[in-house]
């Protein structure tokens, strides 16, 4: 095969060889040519050679991350594609195995792109690695079904009560149905509360690994658009005094907003509250599509118990907690 007719170079540790092969394998079963090393170096050649020839004409790159960090060889062929890839934006996509360290130290360069992680079962890594090759999203099934047929477990699923309401929000997520995935995500955020709406001590209780895998979803399915951890930065940049003048560095700064204040200005932000209409936005009129605002779904002030103040009491906890996820 070409060096053109690949579509992927799988740059890993040989220590790591057996779960990249296994990556391979399912890569292969969906079209998608990966150059990995022990399938394609020709006993004899001299594979240096091989493996500049190969870096220097693949379009994408898959960098993977497990226990044994980067090896030695691994991290020549990383700074190759950091420099070629740089002048001319092609996908270097870094992808943590399962047996990955929770803080990998990876050059600063490859921590800015968005991460595939197999420690994580939400969004689907396989699906996400996919899609960062070939721009292309699978199905949810169709990445059950890859997982199932090439033994993908992974060790972190939580076997829980939640777990076939997360696949649901994650088919849902992949279809772009982002009304009925908000009433999903409601419906497993207050399961545990039979249903009813959260006081303060019900949300500090929320179990955080869920919060967690619910906020990978929205964030993975909507290119960081939707999700907890958008609505925290949002809800941070509203509470943060303000200069009277941005034409005056000499100016002086604001009192912080009262938590009323930065609440009023952040769910008009987020596209809840219709300023003309004076009230918040109804379903039938709220956009529940990707062109809508940054930070709008889930809609987690329906989770919440009470009137506006209580709402707006319970928002700083639930935000408090989000902030927790890190």
């Amino acid at each position: 095969m070409s060096s053109s007719e690949f579509n992927v170079f799988l740059c890993h540790n040989s220590e790591d060889k057996p779960q990249v092969r296994q990556i391979a394998e399912c890569l292969k079963k969906q079209g998608i040519h990966p150059w990995f090393d022990e399938w394609e170096l020709r006993p004899g050649v001299r594979w240096q050679q091989v493996l500049q020839e190969q870096i220097s004409q693949i379009n994408v790159a898959a960098v993977f991350v497990g226990s044994n960090g980067l090896g030695p060889w691994q991290q020549q062929e990383l700074e190759a594609f950091l420099l070629m890839f740089a002048r001319n934006n092609r996908p270097l996509i870094p992808v943590l195995l399962t047996n990955a360290p929770q803080t990998p130290e990876l050059p600063l360069f490859l921590q800015g792109r968005t991460w595939v992680d197999f420690r994580q079962p939400y969004p689907d890594p396989i699906g996400q690695l996919i899609w960062g090759v070939t721009g292309n999203r699978l199905t949810h099934e169709e990445v059950l079904s890859l997982e199932s047929e090439f033994g993908l477990i992974l060790p972190n699923q939580p076997e829980t009560q939640n777990s076939s309401d997360l696949d649901k929000l994650e088919s849902l997520l992949s279809a772009q149905k982002w009304q009925e995935a908000d009433e999903q995500t409601k419906k497993i955020v207050l399961q545990d509360n039979q249903g009813n709406l959260l006081t303060a001590p019900k949300i500090r209780g929320l179990v955080l690994e869920l919060l967690d895998s619910i906020d990978r979803l929205w964030i993975g399915y909507s290119d960081g658009k939707f999700g907890l951890r958008i609505q925290q930065q949002l809800w941070q940049k509203v509470l943060e005094p303000k200069k009277r003048s941005r034409f005056n560095p000499f100016a002086m700064v604001e009192p912080p907003p009262t938590e009323s204040q930065a609440w009023s200005q952040f769910v008009s932000l987020v596209g809840w509250y219709s300023d003309d209409k004076k009230q918040y936005v109804p379903d039938e009129r709220f956009n529940f599509s990707i062109q809508a605002s940054s930070g709008c779904l889930p809609r987690t002030r329906l989770w919440l118990h009470g009137g506006y103040g209580n709402s707006v009491k319970q928002f700083v906890i639930l935000m408090e907690q989000v902030e927790r996820l890190g």
